[in-house]
């Protein structure tokens, strides 16, 4: 077989593998790049020693692992582990649409929770809470989480590891028929740092 005719053989077979397909990828644009760091302090009118006593008694009713914490400089560190990793973080629009009769795939949503449903996702990470004393009944908190993303498939493995008011953009080793391989930018929501000032926040009003 000569080249120009493997060359032919390629196309021909790539065209036929991407009929009914279609993919659009919009990466996320979070606003929180701005500014982020006074959005994720919180200063409640509550004495020091209530503030913190109540973090680890919230960190205990959640699913924490309390890796560490130290009362008089105000550390705490927490580990955890997520089953529905789209809460948490964001990939971005992910649109995939493939009618093929093997396949009738049709996802429009969070690139993280196509992941999640088609690939193998976990997600896991580090939060660290530091309480600082301001005044008698004023208190400093603020909430910094460490995330590891990984997905696999195909016995391929792709890993993410991004903090609070950043992204990690990876390209991914596999694709999806009829596009190209691309990058993905991952992100936090924040919703796990927004959780714990908010329920600071809501217990000393």
């Amino acid at each position: 077989m000569t080249i120009k005719k493997f060359l032919l053989l390629v196309l021909v077979f790539g065209i036929i593998m991407s009929i009914g397909c279609s993919a659009k990828y919009t990466s996320p644009t979070p606003d929180y790049l701005t500014n982020k760091k006074e959005k994720y302090v919180e200063v409640v009118n509550a004495p020091y020693e209530k503030v913190y006593s109540y973090l680890v008694e919230y960190a205990e009713k959640k699913d924490f692992t309390t890796d560490y914490y130290n009362k008089k400089s105000g550390w705490i560190t927490l580990s955890f582990n997520s089953s529905n990793p789209e809460r948490l973080i964001t990939g971005g629009e992910w649109e995939y649409k493939d009618s093929r009769p093997s396949i009738q795939m049709d996802f429009k949503g969070d690139y993280v929770k196509f992941a999640s449903k088609y690939h193998i996702v976990q997600l896991n990470g580090k939060c660290h809470i530091v309480g600082t004393k301001i005044s008698e009944d004023k208190t400093k908190i603020s909430v910094r989480t460490r995330y590891f993303l990984k997905i696999e498939k195909a016995n391929k493995t792709v890993r993410w590891s991004f903090e609070t008011g950043n992204c990690d953009t990876v390209k991914i080793p596999f694709g999806t028929i009829g596009t190209t391989r691309k990058a993905r930018i991952i992100c936090p929501t924040h919703k796990l740092e927004n959780d714990i000032l908010n329920a600071v926040a809501n217990e000393f009003e």
